[in-house]
């Protein structure tokens, strides 16, 4: 349960930012919001990690995004070198 109800947490804190951040023009905190807030409903939903992943990426558009997707991926290689990304 208390996975479940953080994914749920998770889930409604990103649409609060994403309603909160386009109606006073913060692009970046949007598209964020907008790309992950659907990530832990799709995860409760029993859906496999590495399909979740896929959608993710599929989602993933445009300069901001994928740069900062980039930039994250590095960060966790370097943190656990033993996962191939």
């Amino acid at each position: 349960m208390e996975k479940n109800l953080l994914l749920y947490i998770i889930y409604e804190a990103l649409l609060l930012i994403r309603s909160r951040s386009s109606s006073n023009s913060d692009d970046i905190s949007f598209e964020l919001a907008n790309l992950l807030h659907n990530v832990p409903l799709q995860l409760m939903a029993g859906e496999s990690n590495e399909d979740v992943y896929k959608k993710f990426l599929h989602h993933a558009k445009g300069e901001f995004i994928e740069r900062w997707i980039k930039m994250v991926q590095d960060k966790f290689a370097n943190m656990h070198p033993e996962y191939k990304i």
